[in-house]
């Protein structure tokens, strides 16, 4: 779930994604690919409409996998890679998404200073 300002723009949400899981060879079986895999793929077996067993189904495995997952950090640090390399290609600094993500880093640094910075799920280290 992106919670960050920018998300106005799904678009480039979507071009970003597409762009970071196409770059190296491994990377699609990253969170933020995997993720965007997910979305592409519900948006297309569920559609619109009513959901289907096979909606259902795909949404089940998806949220195995997601409770599955061993190493949250890792994939923070993957989501806020895929941003910043984004971001630092010419073209899209100034851009609504980046400036946006820009300012939910800084929030989140803000939020985690003194700390780790890692999760909230209020559990101590």
């Amino acid at each position: 779930e992106n919670s960050h300002p920018g998300v106005e723009s799904l678009a480039t949400a979507e071009a970003m994604h597409d762009w970071w899981c196409s770059q190296q060879p491994g990377r699609s079986e990253t969170m933020p690919c995997r993720q965007h895999h997910f979305v592409q793929q519900h948006k297309f077996v569920c559609g619109e409409g009513g959901r289907s067993a096979e909606c259902i189904e795909l949404e089940r495995e998806h949220e195995s996998y997601m409770q599955g997952r061993q190493n949250r950090v890792r994939d923070q640090e993957h989501d806020r890679e895929m941003h910043d390399a984004w971001c630092a290609m010419p073209g899209n600094a100034g851009t609504g998404f980046c400036t946006g993500w820009g300012q939910w880093k800084a929030d989140q640094e803000l939020r985690g200073a003194g700390g780790s910075g890692v999760g909230d799920d209020g559990n101590a280290e």
